[in-house]
């Protein structure tokens, strides 16, 4: 298979994918959609949801649709990610899920402040 066909991406009014794709990556709003018209999620075998502390309607919604759909299939996974999470609390409400830490080590920052250079101006030098 072309592994540039195996990725596909929707977001509103716009999309990339094809009946072979393997990974699609879309916004809340579609994983929400896509839940309302198939409950099951059928064909799908993993939701992530990414950055899973960010709270909107959307990304609220589709988790409880999604949490629906993992408790009624048992080959459903469902990923959730979060940097800043309260992980516990997350547990919790997916029914005492397992958790991975995966800690992350800071790194050194520089902050200049150059007056007259655009934002866009450093990108060029690349």
């Amino acid at each position: 298979m072309d592994a540039r066909r195996e990725v596909g991406w929707q977001v509103p009014l716009r999309a990339a994918l094809r009946p072979d794709t393997r990974l699609l990556v879309a916004t809340e709003g579609i994983l929400t959609r896509r839940l309302q018209s198939d409950p099951l999620l059928g064909g799908f075998r993993t939701i992530v949801l990414d950055e899973f502390h960010e709270r909107s309607l959307h990304a609220d919604l589709a988790l409880a649709f999604a949490r629906q759909a993992w408790r009624a299939r048992g080959d459903l996974r469902l990923l959730v990610m979060s940097a800043t999470l309260d992980a516990g609390a997350a547990s919790r409400f997916l029914d005492e899920c397992p958790l991975i830490d995966a800690p992350g080590r800071p790194y050194p920052i520089e902050i200049r402040y150059e007056p007259g250079v655009t934002p866009a101006a450093p990108c060029a030098r690349f």
